[in-house]
């Protein structure tokens, strides 16, 4: 049979460089509302806001520029903040704030998505209590926070538009308010940098849960006092982080996401007896998933026997939707050809990534030795 009357050696690639074309989209898209606050999280922040405001600033009802405590206000800043987050045309301001009033800004934050979401709208409330008491306003196109993202990295879309907002002499803000240090940074030097701007813009940074503010005559001292200690915590929290990943390695329960072919299930002891985490938690271990198993098998089978491409391949598991995926390339294959696992050899801890200080972005990945393995 020739190669054109069988049509194994007859695919398209159009079909392939629609996946490509999937994950190129599907990936900027992740990158343009990473760290977005979710609607549930937004509309929440949206009415602790009016409500604060209510009561901070009732005078502000009858100027028009608050709008009414009603669900459809607190969907339409909802929506405004997501569009100003995603770069969007914002809407105007509905009307004139006090004359008499400095113009402040906030910035909220939590880490991961194990966090509690109500934790941007806590943050705002106390804001916005302080901000009154020192005669400041905040309105809401000022209001900025990231959600689900570390402090670690300066590359979070709300925390640089906060700093875009400080650095603006014409329409910017005089003051921002952050829940604590912690908050806008956990790294030491990232910072100084947003001391240093708030300094040189002539602004005032208050952080309302640690006492820092700018215009206190110990504050370099104190920030820095305060920067050494974040990003000592996250030194701290890391390796203990990692020696729990390897006493987890070593004790056979699961340390990350299941290759295909495998699957959860409840770790048990010698005898049988399930096994918890210090948090009480089951854990879990991997064991063969019979049912995606075979894929992987057929990798390997259209690989070494029939001399398949990694390229071909993919277009088949695509085709398959195998995993639910339509995004299999040559690489994805190549990293499941190459996986220790499949021949019954675990290793843990055997690459090293290296980061951009600023922006997180991985510049380059090393081989180290391996910390643990078994077969």
């Amino acid at each position: 049979m020739s190669k054109k009357s069988n049509p194994e050696h007859v695919r398209p690639k159009k079909k392939d460089k629609k996946a490509e074309a999937r994950r190129r989209s599907r990936k900027r898209r992740n990158r343009v509302t990473r760290g977005l606050p979710s609607d549930v999280a937004l509309r929440e922040l949206a009415r602790t806001y009016l409500e604060l405001k209510h009561r901070l600033w009732p005078e502000l009802i009858q100027t028009g520029y608050l709008p009414g405590l009603t669900d459809e206000n607190v969907h339409a800043l909802a929506e405004d903040f997501k569009r100003r987050f995603l770069g969007q045309q914002r809407e105007e301001r509905l009307g004139t704030i006090p004359s008499t009033a400095t113009i402040a800004g906030s910035y909220v934050r939590y880490s991961d998505d194990n966090s509690n979401p109500r934790s941007l709208a806590q943050q705002l409330r106390l804001q916005l209590e302080r901000a009154r008491q020192n005669g400041h306003f905040i309105p809401w196109e000022h209001v900025y926070g990231d959600a689900a993202i570390t402090g670690t990295t300066a590359d979070r879309h709300g925390y640089r538009m906060a700093k875009a907002a400080i650095a603006d002499v014409e329409d910017g803000i005089e003051v921002l308010y952050i829940d604590g240090i912690g908050r806008a940074s956990r790294d030491m030097v990232e910072a100084l940098s947003l001391g240093k701007l708030v300094e040189q813009s002539a602004k005032r940074m208050i952080g309302v849960s640690d006492g820092f503010d700018s215009e206190v005559t110990m504050s370099k001292m104190q920030l820095a006092m305060f920067a050494a200690l974040q990003e000592m915590f996250i030194d701290q929290l890391r390796s203990g982080v990692n020696r729990g990943m390897h006493d987890a390695f070593r004790r056979g329960t699961n340390t990350g996401l299941p290759a295909i072919g495998f699957k959860l299930s409840p770790a048990v002891d010698p005898e049988g007896k399930q096994l918890f985490g210090k948090d009480g938690d089951p854990l879990n271990m991997l064991v063969v998933d019979r049912r995606m198993a075979r894929y992987v098998k057929l990798a390997f089978r259209l690989f070494g026997e029939r001399g398949w491409s990694m390229s071909r391949i993919g277009r088949r598991f695509n085709e398959r939707r195998v995993d639910g995926k339509e995004t299999w390339d040559s690489t994805r294959i190549r990293q499941l050809l190459t996986r220790y696992k499949y021949v019954g050899i675990e290793i843990y801890g055997t690459k090293r990534q290296y980061k951009h200080p600023v922006t997180a972005t991985p510049l380059r990945i090393i081989q180290v030795a391996c910390l643990s393995s078994r077969n």
